[in-house]
């Protein structure tokens, strides 16, 4: 996981960390939902990095194999992110609400997903148009691996997505 990530086992490579509701499995390196499920996946996030209630995230993961239905992403119990209902890999900001739960919320799903990540984003404040010391002391930066993705967003849009290395 990258620095700050606050999912365990994100890529799926055991069938641990996360609690499957009916009709869910996580094995060969996937987690997949069958039988046109209504089910969620679900987990706590890490005691490491724990969501931080009105905190933008980036979040990305794929969708390896679909027959049909969606999934949406939530973090916190904040509003979920986009219903996806096809094969690929998807990002996008979301805003943690005040739990500590990451859900896959799936309608009618029958899918695989992979390769979850969930990054915070450094805050931006939105009335600062001058450019000057705009990331002053980002929320939780750490450089622990060989890189870390930023994104930078103000008023939870997107202004800058970026890696740095060591």
């Amino acid at each position: 996981a990258q620095a700050g990530d606050p999912t365990t086992n994100g890529p799926f490579a055991s069938d641990t960390g996360w609690t499957k509701g009916a009709d869910w499995t996580i094995a060969a390196g996937v987690a997949s939902v069958a039988a046109a499920s209504n089910t969620d996946l679900s987990q706590t996030a890490s005691a490491s990095y724990p969501l931080v209630n009105g905190q933008s995230y980036y979040c990305t993961f794929t969708i390896t194999s679909f027959t049909g239905g969606t999934v949406a992403l939530s973090l916190g119990g904040g509003t979920a992110g986009t219903a996806r209902g096809s094969a690929a890999t998807f990002s996008e900001i979301i805003i943690a609400g005040d739990t500590q739960t990451i859900l896959f919320d799936a309608a009618g799903a029958t899918l695989s997903i992979d390769n979850v990540t969930i990054i915070p984003c450094a805050k931006v404040p939105a009335d600062d148009t001058t450019g000057r010391a705009a990331m002053q002391n980002p929320q939780g930066l750490h450089l622990n691996g060989n890189a870390t993705a930023i994104s930078i967003v103000s008023a939870a849009t997107p202004i800058i997505t970026t890696s740095f290395y060591k």
